[in-house]
């Protein structure tokens, strides 16, 4: 089951508590890079795609 816009938001929320963007993305795109793209797991790639995206916008928009 792909991780729905509001459990990606909450999980984005936690990790922005934690660790700067630049870094949050640079870890989601060594997830992507490592699982992501070898992966079988059709709704593990969609829920780290999400990630990636919430944060790649993320520079520019700030989740409230």
């Amino acid at each position: 089951m792909v991780a729905s816009e509001e459990e990606v938001k909450i999980i984005m929320r936690i990790l922005r508590q934690y660790w700067p963007e630049t870094s949050i993305e640079m870890m989601l795109q060594q997830v992507w890079d490592t699982v992501g793209e070898h992966t079988d797991n059709e709704s593990l790639k969609e829920s780290i795609r999400l990630m990636l995206k919430d944060v790649s916008i993320g520079f520019m928009v700030k989740d409230k």
